[in-house]
């Protein structure tokens, strides 16, 4: 279902569904690190540098020689369940980038891309695998602004965006790109009415 709208509206949804799940205890600008450290999603977090340290590796998931921000890797729990810990390069200086980059990796998770991962044996095709990164760049971009949320607060240009939800320029223009082509589709305005009662008063 590469490319398709349904795969569109599912990362959408369950984006949107993840921050109303959290509605209660959730600020913005959003703090990635809340939602790791076990919890609900068995998620852990753990710096580049601090695990190159702990494990005595000049580079701990290659992330240097593959140029990534970060990688996520699936391991069985005491218990059998799935695991996942996410380390990410901490040496990168934009915080806007390292939230998105976490928010990123916990998409790859609640998407279900790992257990895809898993069943593949890790033999996902180029294609595929630009697919699964493509919806988690929308999952962190819909959850560390919400489109449905932007709309709400009335934020007109990049800079207010940017300003609120402390994403970086780039990412604020992409999201208003997103309102002027969706903003009017019945999963925003849905979403919308949703989160104006879970918001109040933000």
């Amino acid at each position: 279902m590469i490319n398709s709208q349904l795969n569109k509206n599912f990362v959408a949804e369950t984006a949107l569904d993840f921050v109303l799940r959290h509605a209660d205890t959730i600020t913005y600008p959003l703090r990635p690190e809340v939602f790791f450290g076990g919890g609900p999603y068995n998620a852990w977090l753990l710096p580049w540098t601090e695990a190159c340290r702990a494990y005595g590796t000049a580079d701990f998931f290659n992330l240097k020689k593959h140029g990534a921000d970060a990688a996520t890797d699936m391991v069985e729990g005491d218990s059998g369940e799935p695991v996942y810990l996410t380390v990410y390069d901490d040496t990168v200086k934009s915080m806007a980038r390292q939230s998105f980059t976490k928010m990123h990796e916990l998409g790859h998770v609640l998407l279900g891309h790992m257990d895809e991962c898993r069943d593949s044996g890790g033999k996902i095709s180029y294609a595929f695998r630009g697919q699964l990164e493509r919806e988690a760049d929308s999952f962190a971009a819909e959850t560390l602004s919400p489109a449905p949320l932007i709309m709400l607060l009335g934020l007109k240009t990049p800079e207010e965006v940017a300003r609120v939800f402390r994403v970086s320029r780039a990412a604020a223009v992409n999201r208003l790109r997103d309102v002027e082509r969706n903003g009017n589709s019945r999963l925003y305005r849905d979403y919308m009415g949703r989160m104006e009662r879970a918001f109040r008063g933000f």
